[in-house]
């Protein structure tokens, strides 16, 4: 099962195993829209837990941070919309958001999962004080909107693979102002990598 991969979810309870299998291959399917987007959920939801657990997260939080994660696009309904949140930074990024919370918010199991969906383009601190629309940003959404941005440097790009220095670098100029200081230093304090310089995500 997908939650082997996730030691911090082995406590669950079996309902609760049984829904976060249901959510990875749910999950699977989204990416197979476009070869530019399979396992980008995936990989999120990995780079998320690293994060979560180094955060200390309960174990029922972290299951919801990564089931979250694992569906965190679900509003983006076109294949252009999917490509556009392939950006790095690009234009209305709560819209897709929005619409994932609406989707998922009415089905019981996965009411707590739609609010950090809702959540997850938010910045630390909003530039604008609409943002949010008012509502409180949970930090599991600021742990995925970090996780998201990680999967997508990691992924490289036309030029080749971005390295951990680089990506390093590039979300810690925006700590403290798009992404959770914390968030940020349990991913830099974690080093997931072996000290290969590489994502596990890069294929030779």
């Amino acid at each position: 099962m997908l939650v082997s991969l996730y030691t911090g979810l082995m406590v669950l309870e079996p309902s609760r195993r049984i829904l976060f299998d249901l959510v990875a291959v749910l999950s699977e399917a989204m990416d197979l829209v476009s070869p530019l987007v399979v396992d980008h959920h995936r990989w999120t939801s990995w780079f998320a837990a690293q994060i979560a657990e180094k955060m200390g997260l309960p174990s029922l939080e972290l299951s919801r941070v990564v089931m979250a994660s694992l569906l965190h696009d679900v509003g983006a309904f076109s294949l252009k919309e999917r490509l556009d949140t392939l950006n790095f930074e690009f234009e209305n990024p709560q819209h897709h958001a929005r619409l994932g919370y609406r989707l998922l918010h009415d089905f019981g199991p996965l009411r707590e999962e739609a609010v950090i969906i809702r959540g997850h383009h938010s910045w630390w601190k909003p530039v604008k004080e609409d943002e949010t629309g008012g509502e409180q940003v949970p930090p599991g959404s600021h742990i995925i909107h970090l996780a998201d941005r990680i999967a997508i440097l990691a992924g490289g790009d036309e030029s080749g693979k971005v390295g951990v220095e680089d990506v390093l670098e590039m979300i810690g100029v925006r700590k403290g102002t798009v992404f959770m200081p914390a968030a940020v230093e349990a991913f830099r304090s974690r080093q997931p990598l072996g000290g290969s310089g590489r994502f596990p995500l890069h294929r030779a």
